[in-house]
């Protein structure tokens, strides 16, 4: 029976999505709860660490979170010494960037969340996992170019 998109394909797709997005959320809450960070928060470092120096416009779009949220995420940030600003400190005009702390956070971040996905897709072969990446891709082009690239 083909696949037609309509309500039946929720329970073929959009589910079992929602579920690996649940269990990766979950992982991903425990690794930021781990450095007492918010999973936004550890998101904002991670996205500034690999791409910084950022204006929060910029950082905002890159992390794909609201501004209001980026904003409130970055005073978490600059409390704890894990990011900075340099330029203008009226918060309009500054740049901001990741400590060195916050870069040695951001790595610790970044590996232990690769570890979690090797472990949710372990079971994967290696072009199944190439045409689950291809269909994400699709989804949400933007925010998948830099992984993208790992498999090419």
């Amino acid at each position: 029976m083909p696949l037609v998109l309509g309500s039946a394909l929720s329970r073929h797709v959009s589910f079992p999505l929602i579920e690996v997005g649940r269990v990766l959320q979950r992982e991903i809450d425990a690794i930021a709860e781990d450095q007492y960070l918010t999973a936004r928060e550890a998101k904002t470092l991670l996205v500034l660490a690999d791409e910084g120096p950022l204006r929060p416009s910029l950082l905002a779009e890159r992390a794909a979170i609201g501004r209001p949220d980026v904003t409130r995420a970055l005073q978490s940030l600059e409390r704890a010494g894990l990011a900075g600003r340099i330029g203008s400190y009226d918060g309009r005009s500054a740049t901001l960037i990741p400590t060195e702390r916050g870069k040695e956070v951001a790595g610790g971040i970044a590996k232990a969340i690769e570890e979690a996905e090797v472990q949710i897709l372990a079971e994967l072969k290696p072009s199944a996992l190439k045409a689950l990446l291809a269909i994400l891709e699709a989804l949400m082009p933007r925010r998948l170019d830099p992984i993208a690239e790992m498999f090419r």
